[in-house]
């Protein structure tokens, strides 16, 4: 850390400006369309994002293993979270797996071929992560089962809501206009 103190979280952990660029972008509780939501930039940099995440996630809840990756931002909201619990964990394997499955089918879409298989390191991960993970969460999905807000709009009761308005405030404010290759930009009403 920089000790350059920027906020606190929900959880009442402190964070610093080095944790302020991680982030799980929770548009939808259903982790596929939460996938589909995301720009193509923003898909790319979210698998990573989501799988440094769920690397000290699983270091903290499980022990080590050389696959994953060092542990980065500890201190920050969305990855206190995942390592809370083992629901939590599982339900951001689902959503690596989402990432990496949309970001595949948008891949196709692009390059006109037949079969593009996963990047080595994503599914040897992902096989990793998934020895660990339970389907128990499924049934605790509801605003109160994620209890992280790392958006501008903290006041937002619904954290789907919030992580929307956040979205279209870096949509527009991108220089270059955003892509959603094979998919429409998503219409996110309020």
């Amino acid at each position: 850390m920089n000790g350059n103190l920027i906020g606190q979280s929900l959880l009442g952990t402190t964070f610093f400006k080095d944790d302020e660029y991680m982030n799980i972008f929770l548009t939808s509780f259903d982790s596929k369309e939460a996938a589909s939501h995301l720009d193509d930039l923003r898909l790319n940099k979210m698998i990573l994002e989501t799988a440094q995440i769920l690397s000290s996630a699983y270091r903290h809840l499980f022990g080590d293993d050389q696959l994953l990756y060092k542990d980065t931002h500890l201190n920050h909201p969305c990855s206190i979270w995942a390592r809370k619990s083992r629901d939590n964990y599982s339900w951001l394997v689902q959503y690596f797996d989402d990432l990496t499955k949309e970001k595949i089918r948008r891949d196709n879409i692009i390059k006109s071929q037949a079969k593009i298989k996963p990047h080595k390191s994503w599914r040897e991960l992902f096989d990793l992560f998934n020895t660990k993970k339970t389907s128990s969460y499924k049934d605790k999905i509801s605003a109160d089962f994620f209890d992280f807000n790392c958006t501008d709009f903290k006041e937002e009761k619904d954290v789907r809501i919030a992580y929307q308005k956040q979205m279209m405030k870096k949509w527009e404010n991108d220089l270059k206009p955003p892509k959603w290759t094979g998919r429409n930009k998503p219409n996110f009403t309020f």
